[in-house]
């Protein structure tokens, strides 16, 4: 059986997080991003938006391209919201209770 992957969840928005979550944008791929402050999923878009920046500087990307692949990009601090992605994947930091809480949210 094959699946067809549309929404990517990621569950963490600090370095990694926010850098898989670019790769799955720039692979055409929507993306929900979580961490667990508003502040820090906007430092991961912020992130996010200044890596397309710089891409755009260096000639690699195109300003409506950046707006197109921001526009897959939504974020949120409920993990009751991954229920609509086909995948997720959990960068989040290493706490592993935090982790057993996190993964029994979007399993049920």
């Amino acid at each position: 059986m094959r699946m067809e992957l549309k929404m990517i969840g990621v569950v963490g928005a600090g370095q990694m997080g926010s850098g898989i979550a670019e790769v799955a944008l720039t692979s055409g791929f929507s993306v929900l991003m979580r961490d667990v402050t508003v502040e820090a999923v906007q430092k991961g878009k912020s992130r996010i938006v200044k890596d397309f920046e710089r891409r755009i500087q260096k000639g690699k990307m195109r300003e409506a391209e950046r707006e197109a692949t921001l526009q897959r990009l939504a974020t949120t601090i409920k993990l009751e919201d991954f229920g609509k992605c086909d995948f997720v994947i959990e960068a989040a930091v290493e706490n592993i209770p935090l982790k057993w809480r996190s993964s029994g949210s979007w399993t049920r």
